[in-house]
This record gives C-alpha cells, sequence and structure tokens, in this order.
C-alpha cells in the first residue's frame, strides 16, 4: 500500500508548518510572542488550516482555526500600527 497526499493535505502540511514554525521558534527564542513575525505566522498557519478544516469538512477543528486566525491577524494588525 503506498503513501500519498492529495493536493488539498499538502496544502494543509504548509499551514500546520506555518503554525509550527511561529510556535517551535518562540519555544527556542528565536521568535518573541510580541512580534509581527509571530503573529503574521500564526494568522497564515491558522488561515490556511481553517480553509484546509472547511475543505476536509471538519466542522470541529475549524471554528478552532478560524478564531486562531483572527485573534492572530487582529493582534499583527496592532502591532503594525
Amino acid at each position: 500500500m503506498a503513501f500519498t497526499l492529495d493536493p488539498v493535505d499538502l496544502f494543509g502540511i504548509v499551514g500546520l508548518v506555518t503554525l509550527l514554525a511561529g510556535f517551535l521558534g518562540n519555544l527556542a527564542g528565536r521568535v518573541p510572542a510580541s512580534s509581527r513575525l509571530y503573529s503574521a505566522l500564526n494568522a497564515g498557519g491558522s488561515g490556511i488550516l481553517a480553509v484546509y478544516a472547511y475543505l476536509k469538512q471538519s466542522w470541529v477543528f475549524l471554528p478552532l482555526e478560524v478564531i486562531w486566525a483572527v485573534a492572530a491577524g487582529v493582534a499583527l494588525f496592532r502591532r503594525g500600527r
């Protein structure tokens, strides 16, 4: 049995890696939680994962990612001012 990923799953992996880059970068002390980069990685990654959840019809996962993306987007907007 071969392991394959469809384009939607690859899209989801991009979101996952983006979100984890901010989280792990923060844990490593390289991406401060107060930085625009941290907010951008969170907003982008969770936004991609929200679309992924919609496409996969993962209705339990979708609200988490939408709320996360909105909260990070608000933080990013506030940090830009």
